[in-house]
């Protein structure tokens, strides 16, 4: 089922009708005249910026402040050219503490580098190259990038000497440095200033960039030699045999593209363009081949989905210097429906918490939040105003603490009508979303997602306003063994599961839902063909006159063959709900060392705790489970329930309330194999799982 993004996450409408479409001028406030002597020392001249196209006259109060104080600090800046290292650097994922937390980058490189978290004092080549892949990293973006844009918006050649000298220096050792992997082998896949082709087209995007920036001040000898000793050959080395064993939807191509396109820009060459676009895995086919029916990036990720969209508009401003607009550009989906190019910079936005952040379904290395985006929505309110989320990014701007210089360089006004996130179903990327009241809800159900994958199917979000309360843990940095060994496991999720391993890798489906303003509901399945059994979960969230809003979670295991069914419970801001249950000294069934312990606990039918900030969670043992509590790598409590006998059919409740003062859940609860009956406060919902089918009665208060 494809639905527009738009039309499912937004809804627009007459003042006359609901009052949804309004005028805020706090969002747009109306630009006051911009006096000649706040322009300071910008002086623009008649030539393209190529990321944002800005001009004298088009410059807003805030971009000048902006550009002023770059300049300023610019300026300021202690910089030699012999800082710069003359060899490459190694893959930065080494660069980090065994908790996961990166090392704090400083300059000069320490003898030693320290882990406050861990009390870690690490040592050695890896970390000494991996350092120096960060100062390359440094030199590049944070001198070489703002001595070009300040001579940009100077048209002081003094500001670009330390530009001017970067690209010579790598232009005189670049074709000396060896091709290196991350392992250290060379001449194989890799790259000459980093040890992946991905960082290393990470480096061309600005390297291209800060040489188109200093052409009219470079001579012609010293043109050739960077564009013949620098610029050129690191499209080269992105183009080696080595680098191209991935598949051609890798978010690794999207950056070799946008690399490859920003050199063409420097070197003034159509052909280059036009291999960036048209190529094998080229900006075309990722974007006719890459995005799913609801305009989300094929690896299930959002933050990837992010991180695609970021190279991607580079590349679309990359063409625009040849002419090419590709703002317009739009092409047939699988299910023949033409999907437009700003579809995939606008439909992850339904995804957004109250608080900004988004969930960290698959591989999510640091957490993804609106001001971390800030620059993607500014490039697609710059293109595509009418399109773009102006509520969504004026929360962006606010969450930000400055301007980065690619948000100052595509931020332009934005349009006054107002937006309102709704539940929905993106049933190709197998997610729903249940918004109720100040509820936030998500359940995962969708494709794998590749090498970025995670086992978690059917796992759920949690969130109001500012209080997240489930979460998906994302994950750590590759070259740590957690990321592979727990974070991509079932049971780092909170989630229903088969016996004691992974689930398989399978897409799930919705079955049935439904959204209302009294009560909103989700139901969704997937098929373990190994154990022969489908597991569905139903998540439900009504509003009572007792309890205010509550979220009732079942999970349903069915098949023909008997099974231990196991379900998960993560509560990260729950720390002290162990401290009122005894443990038993029973051995375990399972193993979850070093990431997680675990221990039996006594007989409980029902445990009731405080779960989180404000939220009061009621967890059923079902007759026969078993059920054990610990801790683990995700922070706070872990739970975990299990029958004790393997079964053709089993059921397992949880129900969860926010703000609720005092006293637990009264309620009823009854199961079979095929229905489950729940009754409370005022109301008695009943599920029928032979037809998937939810309904909820009103009792007689009188009575």
């Amino acid at each position: 089922m494809r639905f527009h993004a738009l039309a499912i996450i937004i809804t627009l409408c007459m003042p006359l009708l609901s009052g949804c479409l309004t005028t805020d001028e706090s969002i747009n406030p109306i630009e006051e005249e911009v006096a000649p002597e706040i322009y300071g020392e910008l002086n623009i001249q008649d030539r393209g910026s190529i990321i944002g196209e800005i001009s004298n006259q088009n410059l807003t109060i805030q971009q000048i402040e902006k550009f002023n104080s770059l300049i300023e600090q610019y300026r300021e800046a202690d910089f030699n050219l012999s800082d710069i290292p003359t060899v490459g650097g190694n893959w930065t994922h080494y660069f980090v503490c065994s908790d996961g937390e990166k090392i704090d980058y400083i300059y000069p490189m320490p003898t030693a580098f320290s882990c406050d978290g861990t009390d870690e004092v690490l040592s050695g080549e890896q970390y000494e190259t991996s350092w120096i892949a960060y100062r390359h990293k440094e030199v590049i973006r944070e001198y070489a990038v703002h001595s070009a844009i300040s001579y940009f918006l100077t048209n002081n050649t003094s500001d670009a000497e330390p530009a001017r000298e970067v690209l010579l220096h790598y232009a005189e050792i670049y074709g000396d440095l060896p091709v290196q992997d991350k392992y250290g082998n060379e001449g194989r896949s890799g790259g000459k200033l980093t040890r992946q082709s991905l960082d290393e087209a990470v480096l061309l995007i600005d390297l291209a960039w800060i040489h188109y920036l200093l052409q009219p001040m470079l001579t012609p000898e010293e043109n050739t030699n960077i564009t013949s000793g620098l610029i050129l050959p690191m499209v080269e080395t992105l183009q080696a045999a080595a680098n191209q064993g991935k598949d051609a939807l890798s978010n690794w191509f999207s950056y070799h593209n946008a690399a490859i396109g920003m050199a063409a820009v420097s070197t003034n060459n159509h052909s280059l363009m036009q291999e960036s676009l048209n190529q094998w895995n080229g900006l075309y086919h990722q974007l006719q081949n890459g995005f799913d029916e609801d305009g989300l990036w094929h690896e299930g990720s959002i933050a990837y989905h992010n991180y695609t969209l970021t190279a991607m508009a580079i590349n679309i401003e990359a063409a625009r210097y040849f002419d090419i607009m590709l703002d317009q550009y739009s092409w047939p989906s699988s299910n023949n429906l033409s999907m437009a190019i700003y579809d995939p910079f606008v439909a992850h936005l339904a995804f957004v918490k109250p608080d900004g952040t988004f969930p960290r379904l698959n591989d999510d290395i640091r957490g993804t939040n609106l001001a971390s985006i800030v620059d993607l929505l500014e490039f697609t309110n710059r293109y595509w105003p009418t399109e773009a989320l102006s509520s969504i990014l004026q929360q962006a701007r606010e969450m930000s603490d400055s301007l980065s210089l690619r948000s100052s360089l595509w931020m332009s006004p934005i349009n006054h009508a107002s937006t309102q996130l709704t539940s929905l179903n993106y049933e190709s990327f197998g997610v729903s979303i249940l918004r109720h009241n100040e509820m936030y809800i998500l359940m995962d159900y969708g494709p794998h997602g590749g090498w970025h994958g995670h086992f978690d199917k059917l796992s759920v979000e949690v969130a109001t306003g500012d209080s997240n309360f489930i979460s998906d843990p994302g994950t750590v940095v590759y070259s740590l063994p957690s990321s592979r060994d727990w974070y991509r496991t079932s049971f780092a999720h909170s989630l229903p599961f088969i016996g004691f391993e992974n689930q398989p890798e399978v897409s799930g489906h919705l079955l049935n839902h439904n959204f209302s303003n009294h009560s909103s509901f989700v139901m969704a399945q997937y098929l373990d063909e190994n154990q022969g059994m489908n597991v569905t979960r139903l998540l439900l969230v009504l509003t009572t006159v007792q309890y205010g809003d509550i979220i009732i979670d079942l999970s349903h295991w069915s098949g023909g063959v008997s099974q231990i069914a196991t379900q998960t419970y993560h509560f990260p801001n729950a720390p002290h709900a162990l401290n009122t249950v005894e443990f038993s000294n029973a051995s375990l069934p399972f193993d979850v060392e070093p990431y997680a312990n675990l221990d039996l606990l006594e007989e409980h039918q029902t445990l009731d705790f405080s779960s989180g900030d404000g939220w009061h969670t009621v967890l059923y043992v079902s007759e026969g489970n078993d059920l054990y509590g610990g801790t683990s790598l995700n922070g706070g409590a872990f739970f975990l329930q299990s029958n004790q006998e393997p079964s053709t059919n089993s059921t397992m409740l949880t129900m969860h309330t926010y703000g609720v003062q005092g006293g637990t859940i009264a309620f009823n609860y009854t199961s079979t194999s095929s229905s489950s009956v729940i009754s409370l406060a005022d109301q008695t919902i009943v599920v029928d799982w032979a037809k998937y089918h939810v309904s909820i009665v009103e009792s007689d208060i009188g009575n």
